[in-house]
């Protein structure tokens, strides 16, 4: 939806600006990871989180970057835990696993923890400030989606290392 921005000038004739956007900047890409884990594809990113277009393939690509690294230092120790790397599994595709169609458990439950923390932090950075009622209204809301992204992601994490979702202790 193109939006028409109208002004007048100081002769009273009336200009029109379109703004357009940087198609440069939005060219689909993959982001690269360290070897072991997949790297990311942006577009299927964009579509399966539902990432607008105003986002900048630049910002897109830096929240997934940040997302790729806080979740392979939560699953460093894991390869070398499951004895991949003295099984000379040089990639996640060949650890052995369900698959489901073309993607393996484990990938799915990668992407999915890569993507929701991704997804929470372009939400974190996109609030907008606001100190009306309905302002923190949503805010408030905004809020809990985060809340809900950063719990799948753990919850993909724990289930990629075969780990319960909670941990409860009596005291």
């Amino acid at each position: 939806m193109e939006q028409v921005f109208i002004s007048t000038t100081q002769k009273g004739e009336t200009m029109s600006f379109i703004p357009s956007a940087n198609h440069q900047n939005q060219t689909p890409e993959k982001v690269s990871n360290n070897g072991f884990f997949p790297d990311i594809d942006m577009a299927q990113f964009r579509e399966v989180m539902r990432v607008e277009q105003p986002i900048s393939n630049l910002r897109t690509k830096q929240a997934i970057l940040d997302a790729i690294i806080s979740v392979n230092n939560e699953l460093k120790a894991w390869p070398a835990f499951q004895n991949y790397n003295a099984l000379n599994y040089s990639s996640l595709k060949e650890v052995p696993c369900e698959q489901y169609g073309e993607v393996s458990q484990y990938e799915h439950h990668y992407q999915s923890a890569v993507f929701n923390k991704a997804k929470a932090l372009l939400l974190e950075n996109y609030r907008d400030f606001d100190s009306t009622k309905s302002g923190h209204e949503r805010a408030d809301q905004m809020e809990e989606r985060v809340d809900d992204y950063l719990r799948r992601s753990r919850e993909s994490i724990r289930a990629l290392l075969g780990t319960a979702k909670i941990t409860i202790e009596l005291i």
